[in-house]
């Protein structure tokens, strides 16, 4: 059998394996964790403004179908905001203020502030339905209602509850007022700004 010579020992002040692993409550409190993190490292979260950094056609392809082509919809100039997103365990979904249909990844932007505070969806907020394709509605409707025949398109409804998806990690469903027993993916809404 072959010995390994040691080069270089550890230290024990350096050594990882001594700390504490966190400890969480709920796999909730895990997700809320993770995705603080990934907001206060890259800056992208609801209500963020961001700027598109372009993207090349090798990612383009890796990505399929799973997204949109921002190439022809998006410009570098323009400072655009986010409306929601989903941040998953390997990938993120950007869906950008004034883009009903178009799902970004999140790897084609940049935080223009990244200590920039995030604008929550909250219970009492009004949300517009904005529905989408029916590739789209059948995507976001897994284990959800779908709203295609319980929702008007362009209609506006207020959120009861706020909850995260039974199914799927990082994604967001809303409940809404006179809708008591359906839930639906927060992705096929869009927060109505109101001014006082």
């Amino acid at each position: 059998m072959r010995q390994l010579k040691i080069t270089k020992s550890v230290s024990d002040e350096n050594e990882l394996s001594r700390l504490p692993i966190s400890q969480f409550e709920s796999s909730d409190d895990r997700l809320a964790c993770a995705e603080s993190k990934f907001e206060k490292r890259t800056g992208l979260k609801e209500g963020a403004k961001v700027r598109y950094i372009g993207v090349s056609d090798k990612l383009i392809d890796y990505l399929g179908s799973s997204y949109s082509d921002p190439r022809s919809i998006l410009d570098s100039e323009t400072i655009y905001e986010i409306e929601y997103i989903v941040i998953g365990r390997s990938y993120t979904i950007v869906k950008l203020v004034g883009f009903r249909e178009e799902e970004f990844s999140g790897a084609i932007f940049q935080a223009v502030d990244n200590t920039e505070a995030k604008k929550y969806l909250n219970v009492g907020d009004i949300v517009r339905y904005i529905g989408g394709s029916e590739q789209n509605i059948k995507q976001h409707s897994t284990l959800c209602s779908n709203p295609h025949d319980m929702l008007d398109y362009e209609s506006v409804y207020k959120v009861k509850s706020i909850e995260r998806h039974p199914a799927f990690i990082g994604h967001t469903v809303v409940r809404l007022i006179g809708f008591d027993e359906e839930i639906f993916h927060r992705i096929l809404f869009e927060k109505v700004i109101t001014t006082k």
